[in-house]
């Protein structure tokens, strides 16, 4: 029998699916469920690409009821051109650590139009 203080943990990782906007679309904000979630979260990425307008962007996470289940300060005003990697272990976490289970939606709010180029954003929660 293997020594479980040898044992690498496994981490779980979810996507959603990207989220983009083009020219002449505006900025509305958009949102994505996933359905059954049930990990630990301890790390969010936001990943946002390099559009040709200056926008920034706000993510927030919501459960089935619309209750927020992230603390959403560190995921406000996310500059462009940047992968942001919010940890929840840390001397001064980003969030604090969250169990998520059910149906968690993320809305990412854009500040202003992406213009020529389009602004595309991705999130991937990871944990155990």
């Amino acid at each position: 029998m293997a020594d479980e203080r040898l044992v690498k943990k496994k981490y779980a990782s979810v996507a959603f699916a990207q989220q983009t906007w083009t020219n002449g679309i505006g900025h509305a904000a958009k949102t994505n469920t996933i359905y059954n979630v049930n990990m630990n979260v301890t790390r969010v990425d936001v990943i946002i690409n390099n559009p040709t307008a200056n926008p920034t962007v706000t993510v927030t996470f919501a459960d089935a009821n619309g209750v927020a289940v992230i603390d959403g300060t560190n995921f406000a005003t996310l500059a462009k051109n940047t992968k942001h990697i919010k940890l929840a272990k840390k001397a001064t976490a980003d969030f604090t650590e969250v169990v998520l289970v059910g149906d968690i939606t993320v809305t990412i709010d854009p500040s202003l139009d992406s213009s020529t180029n389009p602004l595309t954003v991705d999130v991937i929660f990871y944990g155990d």
